[in-house]
């Protein structure tokens, strides 16, 4: 079997895809115009075609370039998926305090290195950060923290 480089072929093709689907929305959209009277739609549009052809330029050398195997480590991507779930759970219920809490003790949960009182001091600082950007500097309504009944 011939051994590629998975990596950066996977990589590519979101890449690819993305530029793709950003490219298309611009140009649907939004009216690009011409080269000489360009309207708001052709630099969404141009950057997307960019994306697009870095990802190409990523992808195709990888399809003859031999790679390292690639190991999925399954703890970690359970723990941050499930940490997201968790926090969609919890967010409308309990509020951004106890729902921010949960997403970092749970997501920390993939890690082998940080212990209880790194995963402690880790969740205070992503909640106070969460809390200060959201609810102070952007004055979104969430509540910051509340008991359903």
């Amino acid at each position: 079997m011939l051994s590629r480089d998975y990596r950066d072929i996977v990589t590519g093709a979101v890449l690819t895809l993305a530029g793709l689907i950003y490219a298309g929305y611009a140009a649907m959209k939004y009216d690009t115009g011409t080269i000489s009277e360009m309207g708001p739609g052709m630099f969404p549009l141009g950057l997307g075609l960019m994306l697009a052809g870095f990802g190409v330029v990523i992808a195709l050398p990888a399809l003859r370039r031999v790679g390292e195997p690639v190991e999925v480590e399954w703890r970690q991507a359970v723990a941050v998926v499930a940490s997201i779930v968790v926090f969609g759970l919890l967010i409308r219920p309990f509020g951004l305090v106890p729902a921010v809490i949960a997403l970092t003790l749970v997501a920390t949960l993939g890690d082998d290195k940080l212990g209880l009182r790194g995963a402690l001091l880790l969740a205070a600082g992503v909640t106070a950060m969460a809390a200060l950007i959201f609810v102070v500097g952007l004055g979104m309504l969430i509540p910051l923290a509340r008991w359903p009944l």
